[in-house]
């Protein structure tokens, strides 16, 4: 099974796991997962891949806003798996993708915002599998981060993660490389210290496995947290090659545990041999991602 296919599924097994601890502060340990059941993060982005397959992240982000029990039911949608009732139930979806999305369903246009949840990176992993360069998927990831979020800090992050995800593809270096690449690219941008502090700051505690990670990289509600915890849970994956532990590390915390999970595992699905955990998508996921990978000619890997 190659690459791009298993961490796609690994992030939504993640997301599963995750859902069940959002919101939680304390008994972790009594945790149980009956279903791997995925949230929006996973929704979203298979709906980002089928809108890159398709040519149109937009209209395909706006047909999950329907799914959502929002807008009117589509006649002929664009993704193949709008009408599965899979994609129609709500879980917990962001309130800055569903405001923005409604504004542009029914306007075409929207006021700006200055979110900088989570909501656009957690679906900003596809753009770093396209058959392009680093750069070119830093941007692309960048600019459909805005089709929702304004912030500066959410488009950077979202691009940084796709940056990250495309040079591990092409080059086959390993997650701590791909880490400091990202930094080292991130200090030719103006205003990306917060984030490059973050980033040091995970890839410092992952050579310190002592220390209380979350003290220095925050809860995961906004987007650069959420892509600091994530890239330290993968860094502890890569050094122990514990992977029950990072998923732990990635989730069992007070913040936003599902989306801190997703992207953990866009992240570290690139590194597992295979996905043997079945979540409540997997037959869409499989599809999916075989459209993308032939349509855009996508060596599988």
């Amino acid at each position: 099974m190659n690459r791009i296919m298993n961490s796609i599924k690994m992030g939504a097994l993640c997301d599963a796991l995750g859902e069940p601890l959002e919101f939680k502060t304390n008994n972790f340990d009594n945790v149980t997962y009956d279903d791997y059941e995925i949230t929006d993060d996973t929704q979203m982005t298979l709906f980002v891949m089928e809108g890159l397959t398709q040519g149109n992240v937009k209209k395909a982000l706006l047909e999950w806003y329907c799914t959502q029990s929002y807008g009117n039911d589509i006649k002929n949608p664009m993704c193949w798996f709008y009408k599965d009732a899979r994609m129609h139930k709500q879980m917990a979806p962001g309130l800055t993708c569903l405001s923005s999305l409604e504004e542009l369903y029914y306007n075409n246009e929207r006021e700006e915002n200055d979110s900088k949840g989570n909501g656009a990176l957690i679906r900003s992993a596809p753009y770093g599998m396209l058959n392009c360069d680093s750069v070119e998927a830093y941007e692309k990831a960048y600019k459909d981060s805005l089709i929702t979020h304004d912030h500066y800090y959410s488009a950077v992050s979202s691009g940084i993660f796709a940056y990250m995800i495309n040079i591990i593809l092409r080059e086959n270096i390993t997650i701590e490389e791909a880490t400091k690449r990202g930094i080292e690219y991130l200090k030719e941008i103006e205003n990306t210290e917060e984030i490059i502090k973050l980033l040091e700051s995970a890839l410092y505690l992952s050579n310190n496995l002592d220390k209380n990670p979350y003290d220095a990289l925050g809860e995961g509600w906004v987007a650069e947290e959420c892509l600091a915890i994530a890239v330290y849970s993968a860094l502890f994956y890569e050094k122990t090659k514990d992977l029950n532990k990072a998923i732990k590390l990635a989730i069992h915390h007070k913040g936003d545990s599902d989306s801190t999970g997703a992207v953990f595992g866009n992240l570290v699905g690139l590194f597992v041999d295979d996905v043997n955990e079945k979540t409540s998508c997997d037959d869409i996921i499989v599809r999916v991602v075989n459209d993308f990978c032939k349509k855009l000619k996508r060596k599988t890997q």
